[in-house]
C-alpha cells in the first residue's frame, strides 16, 4: 500500500505471525500510524492492490469460507449483519449464533448506531472531496462530466451547512461554558428539520456522484494499481464521511411517534482552528432493543447468548428488555449454578473509609494510602478503577517501591500487559495490574495471577453524558426512578464482572475488595450484593452473611419496570 512503516512488513508477513489486529502488536500503535496501514471497504481495491495476496483482511476472509466454526468480537458481527447476507460472515439464517459476554451486546450496538458530523469541518472536507475527485479524473483521464454532479451537490451541501451553522447559533444556549446542548426529550426545532431534510437529500445526492468516480477510478487501477490507490484511499475517506452525515440525518430526522423509544439528539460544540467555533450534530438511539432484533434476532437461525452477569440482582428481565428478546414468548432461559464454593475459597471485603466516594480527591487520596498495605504479600493483584484520572493519580502517588511492580493500562496493549503480569509472577515477582472496565470483563487471571481484586468505585456511568441523560430523562417521564431503573442495574452487571476476575477454578481462592462504602451501607447497595456470587461478606472488621434483601427486591419489581 506504499507504506513505509517499520513494522510493517512484520505485520503482513503472513496470518501465521499475525493477523493484522492492533492489539495482537506489543507495543501501543499511535492513532496517525494505524491509520496509514489501515483501510475500510471504500479505500480497498480488493485483488488490484499489491498486498492483496498477503493482506490478513482476504486471508480471514478465505479461511472463514471453509470453516464450519468463525469466532468473531461484536463489533464486526453487528457490522456484517448491518451489511447484508454473506457480506464478510455467512448468512445469518444459516447459522447459530453463540454470544458470550452477551451482557454488553446492547450497549455495543448503540454504540455502533451512533453518529455524528461537523459543520464548519464538514464544508472543509466536503471542498477537498471535490477537489480530490477532479484530481483524480484528470490524471486518469476519465470522463471530465463526473465531476458537475459531485460539484453541484456539495455547493448544496456547503449551503445547507452554513444554514444549519445559523440555525444552531441563534437557538442554543450554551451555558457556564457548556459544550454540550440536548434536545429535551429529543424534540428537533422545526427550522433544523427543515435544513436537515435538505442536508441529508444532498448528502446522498454526493455520496451517488463520488461513488460513480470512485468506481471509475477502481477499473482504471488494473493496469495502474500504484497511481489509483491514494486516489481510491481518498474517495474512500470522503465517502465515509458523507455516510455519517446520512446516518447522522436519519437519525435526527426519525419520527419518534412510531418508536417505542425516542431518540437522543444534542449539540456539541468544538474550538477548531485558530479558535473558530464549530457544532457537531450528534444522535443515537436510547435503546439497542429495536436494531437488534432487526439487525439478529430476526434473521439468525438460532442463538445462545451466555454470560455470567446475564441478570442484575437475580433477574433477567432488565437485560431481556434492553437486547429485544423480551419480545420472544418462546425464549429459554436457563441459571446455571457456579461449581465454586464461593463462600470458602473468597471474602468480600468493604472497608470502613473516611472519605466518601463522591469527594473525589478525598477518595483518592484514601484509595493512595491503603493500597501499599493491602496488596503487600499478594503475588498478583488486579486493581480496577472507574475512572482513568484517579487511576493515573493514585499511580503517580504511590512509593516507588510498590509503583515498580504496577503495570497500568494504556502504557501498552491490553495483550502485552497481561502478558507483561504473567511473565512477572511465573517469574517468583509480585505484579499489580491497574486498570478500567475493559479490564473488568474478559480478561482470565486463575490461580497466583490474581489473589486480590480491589475495585475502587462502584463503577456508575457518568449521568452527565447526553445518552445518559436522555434515557433517565425518557424514563422518569413513565414516572419512574432512573437510578433505581438504569444506574443500579447496569452497575450490578459491571460489580459482577469486575468480582468475577477473582475465582477462575475451582481451586482459586483471594479476596475482593471494594472501597466504597455505600455497597454495605445503603439499601441499593444491599440489592447489588444479592446479585454477586456468595462470596463470605466482611464489612469493617466484621463478618456478615450475603444479603438477600427480598423486600428491596419485591419493590423494585414493582416501581422500576424496564426498558423496551
Amino acid at each position: 500500500m506504499g507504506l513505509r512503516m517499520p513494522w510493517l512488513d512484520v505485520c503482513c508477513q503472513s496470518m501465521r505471525s499475525s493477523v493484522g489486529d492492533r492489539d495482537t502488536w506489543p507495543d501501543a500503535i499511535a492513532e496517525a500510524d494505524w491509520q496509514a496501514v489501515s483501510t475500510d471497504r471504500q479505500a480497498c481495491i480488493g485483488g488490484k492492490c499489491p498486498q492483496f495476496n498477503r493482506c490478513p483482511f482476504y486471508l480471514a476472509r478465505q479461511d472463514m469460507q471453509e470453516a464450519n466454526l468463525i469466532v468473531a468480537n461484536h463489533d464486526l458481527l453487528l457490522a456484517a449483519a448491518d451489511m447484508g447476507p454473506g457480506s464478510v460472515l455467512p448468512d445469518l439464517a444459516d447459522t447459530m449464533l453463540v454470544l458470550d459476554e452477551a451482557h454488553g451486546l446492547p450497549a455495543k450496538v448503540v454504540e455502533h448506531c451512533a453518529s455524528r458530523h461537523s459543520l464548519k469541518g464538514a464544508q472543509v472536507w466536503v471542498k477537498r472531496a471535490v477537489t480530490l475527485a477532479a484530481e483524480a479524473t484528470a490524471t486518469l483521464r476519465l470522463d471530465h462530466a463526473l465531476i458537475e454532479p459531485v460539484a453541484t451537490a456539495a455547493l448544496t451541501m456547503s449551503e445547507r451547512l452554513d444554514a444549519l451553522y445559523a440555525a444552531i447559533g441563534e437557538h442554543c444556549r450554551f451555558e457556564d461554558g457548556e459544550a454540550v446542548w440536548r434536545c429535551r426529550h429529543g424534540v428537533l426545532p422545526d427550522r433544523w428539520r427543515r435544513i436537515g431534510v435538505e442536508l441529508a437529500q444532498a448528502a446522498t445526492t454526493m455520496t451517488q456522484a463520488l461513488q460513480a468516480v470512485r468506481e471509475a477510478v477502481a477499473a482504471a487501477a488494473t493496469n495502474r494499481p500504484a497511481l489509483t490507490q491514494a486516489r481510491l484511499s481518498g474517495l474512500g475517506f470522503y465517502l465515509g464521511k458523507l455516510a455519517h452525515v446520512e446516518q447522522t440525518w436519519a437519525w435526527m430526522l426519525r419520527d419518534d411517534a412510531l418508536q417505542a423509544l425516542p431518540t437522543a439528539r444534542w449539540i456539541e460544540r468544538h474550538a477548531g482552528a485558530a479558535h473558530a467555533q464549530d457544532y457537531f450534530v450528534c444522535a443515537a438511539p436510547i435503546s439497542g432493543a429495536e436494531k437488534l432484533r432487526a439487525l439478529l434476532w430476526e434473521h439468525a437461525g438460532a442463538a445462545v447468548l451466555t454470560s455470567a452477569t446475564l441478570r442484575a440482582g437475580g433477574r433477567f428481565e432488565p437485560f431481556l428488555e434492553e437486547s429485544g428478546l423480551a419480545a420472544y414468548a418462546d425464549l429459554g432461559r436457563l441459571d446455571v449454578p457456579s461449581p465454586f464454593d464461593h463462600a470458602r475459597c473468597a471474602a468480600l471485603h468493604i472497608p470502613w473509609l473516611s472519605a466518601h466516594p463522591r469527594e473525589v480527591e478525598a477518595h483518592t487520596r484514601e484509595v493512595l494510602g491503603r493500597l501499599p498495605a493491602l496488596l503487600q504479600n499478594e503475588p498478583g493483584a488486579l486493581v480496577l478503577f472507574a475512572s482513568g484520572r484517579q487511576m493515573r493519580e493514585v499511580h503517580e502517588g504511590l512509593p516507588d517501591e510498590f509503583r515498580c511492580r504496577v503495570l497500568m493500562q494504556g502504557q501498552m496493549s491490553r495483550r502485552e500487559l497481561i502478558a507483561r503480569h504473567r511473565q512477572r509472577v511465573d517469574q517468583g515477582e509480585q505484579s499489580v495490574l491497574f486498570g478500567l472496565a475493559s479490564l473488568a470483563e474478559g480478561v482470565d487471571l486463575p490461580g497466583a495471577y490474581c489473589t486480590h481484586v480491589v475495585i475502587a468505585k462502584l463503577p456508575f456511568a457518568v449521568p452527565s453524558t447526553p445518552m445518559e441523560q436522555a434515557r433517565r430523562e425518557w424514563v422518569e417521564r413513565q414516572g419512574r426512578s432512573a437510578f433505581m431503573t438504569l444506574s443500579v442495574p447496569e452497575v450490578g452487571i459491571r460489580l459482577a464482572q469486575a468480582a468475577g476476575r477473582l475465582l477462575r477454578t475451582p481451586e482459586d481462592s483471594g479476596t475482593v475488595t471494594v472501597f466504597d462504602p455505600r455497597l454495605g451501607s445503603t439499601h441499593w447497595g444491599k440489592w447489588l450484593l444479592r446479585g454477586l456470587p456468595p462470596f463470605r461478606v466482611v464489612i469493617g472488621d466484621e463478618v456478615v452473611p450475603v444479603f438477600r434483601a427480598k423486600r428491596l427486591e419485591q419493590r423494585l419489581t414493582r416501581t422500576s419496570g424496564t426498558m423496551a
